[in-house]
């Protein structure tokens, strides 16, 4: 049985650092040498700013990126690095349609494509940003109360091609309630979800499924039948040069939760983060990874905004 134990820093409370606040759950992506977070602002704004680090403790002030291009969100972001450039993309606020943007130095980001009016991608929920094989993909749950999951990628972040709807090839079904995660690993591009039964006071079993090409998906794998993985308010993936990391709240408790897959097989077990470092969210965090260390961010406990992460290493035993 393969197995995985954990090297973890300490909690980093990055309000502290810059007064950055949210009541969502944020978006984590490493470019440039650097960890940058991308999160809407805290109660009722629909604003969205970002901020960056280095080394998970010390980090930048805040750059409101609404005032740079109107760009506003009544969900949580996404982004990923594709091309030299860092991409945000985010349903609109009012609407169920999804935006982009993207910015050459992480702080200063160009006007918005709207992707639906090209192919009629919409959703309610965050979505989820890779770069795979030469193309930006971004994956995200139907519009409304739908548990369809889909896909659409672009080459050049602009210019989006028609939606793929993966659940159609495999019979994936997600909560309503929470987006997916996207994460390239072993040459492949990862989907990683909240099964349909979670709600938004309980979880449910955590899925995965992967593709070689970002268009023909492969079956879905359920977590819980390999290790008794569960989440609420979806999962994060991120992935080393040897482990893809899948980091989740607990079903029925604040407490963050993670298990990992080599190539091979999954964790027989889970890493309960905040027995180590007394991690805990009111929401799902969000995971990068950057030089084979993984970065953990997420809104505090209760009714806190206040912003915190923590980074760890993986060690595989027995595989």
């Amino acid at each position: 049985m393969a197995t995985i134990s954990v090297n973890t820093s300490n909690q980093t409370e990055i309000t502290l650092e810059n007064d950055a606040e949210s009541s969502s759950k944020v978006a984590l992506a490493a470019f440039n040498g650097r960890i940058y977070m991308a999160y809407r602002g805290w109660g009722s704004s629909k604003s969205l700013y970002i901020c960056s680090t280095a080394d998970g403790v010390s980090w930048s002030q805040q750059t409101d990126i609404t005032d740079d291009n109107g760009a506003k969100t009544q969900n949580s972001p996404a982004l990923a690095a594709f091309n030299g450039r860092l991409y945000m993309a985010y349903q609109g606020s009012g609407s169920d349609n999804i935006y982009i943007c993207s910015s050459a130095d992480g702080e200063n980001f160009g006007d918005q494509t709207k992707i639906s009016s090209q192919n009629d991608a919409k959703t309610d929920s965050q979505p989820a940003l890779a770069a795979f094989n030469g193309r930006l993909y971004l994956a995200y749950r139907g519009e409304s109360l739908s548990s369809n999951l889909y896909v659409c990628s672009s080459a050049n972040g602009t210019d989006w091609d028609a939606q793929v709807n993966v659940s159609d090839q495999n019979g994936a079904a997600t909560t309503t309630t929470a987006g997916p995660s996207l994460a390239v690993f072993n040459g492949k591009l990862f989907l990683g979800w909240e099964g349909a039964g979670g709600t938004a006071i309980n979880g449910s079993a955590i899925y995965v499924c992967s593709s070689a090409d970002g268009a023909e998906w492969g079956p879905q794998t359920n977590l819980k039948d390999a290790n008794g993985a569960e989440g609420y308010d979806g999962v994060s993936l991120a992935a080393t040069s040897d482990t893809l990391f899948v980091l989740y709240h607990g079903a029925h408790t604040a407490q963050l939760y993670g298990c990992a897959f080599n190539g091979t097989t999954w964790s027989t077990n889970q890493i309960n983060f905040s027995g180590i470092n007394e991690a805990g969210s009111q929401c799902g965090p969000a995971l990068a990874a950057l030089n084979n260390t993984f970065y953990a961010a997420y809104p505090g406990i209760g009714a806190s905004n206040d912003l915190w992460d923590f980074t760890f290493t993986v060690n595989w035993n027995n595989a």
